[in-house]
């Protein structure tokens, strides 16, 4: 995932790589993972590069990093009917009416935290 995006967010920068092959190489190493084999299968395989998404990759880790930030609030208390309808009133009830980070402050009680996902991460 990580990895992913930042393949994305590099290919779709200002300053585009001359050689995508070597740059995807030098991320996945930077992730601890295996680069991919050598051509360009890999870019040809991740769908996400082109079309509709364009450098929109990230977003899915963003959009993780803010469910484990929302899920914070009740964790193993997950049933709890209060939570329930404060995550109603402050985040599905204005649907696009206020901005994200609005509705998350609201529900929180506090800032939202950009490192929710790392945190959980870690605590695996």
């Amino acid at each position: 995932g990580a990895a992913r995006a930042a393949v994305d967010l590099a290919l779709h920068s200002l300053r585009p790589p001359k050689d995508v092959a070597r740059l995807i190489d030098r991320i996945f190493v930077r992730f601890g993972l295996r680069p991919p084999p050598a051509g360009h299968a890999y870019q040809a395989s991740f769908g996400h590069l082109m079309g509709p998404y364009a450098a929109g990759y990230y977003t899915y880790l963003t959009s993780l990093n803010r469910a484990l930030d929302l899920y914070s609030r009740v964790g193993p208390a997950f049933a709890d009917p209060a939570a329930g309808r404060d995550y109603r009133r402050e985040i599905l009830a204005p649907g696009g009416e206020r901005g994200m980070d609005e509705a998350a402050r609201a529900f929180l009680g506090r800032e939202p935290d950009p490192r929710a996902l790392e945190r959980f991460l870690s605590g695996l």
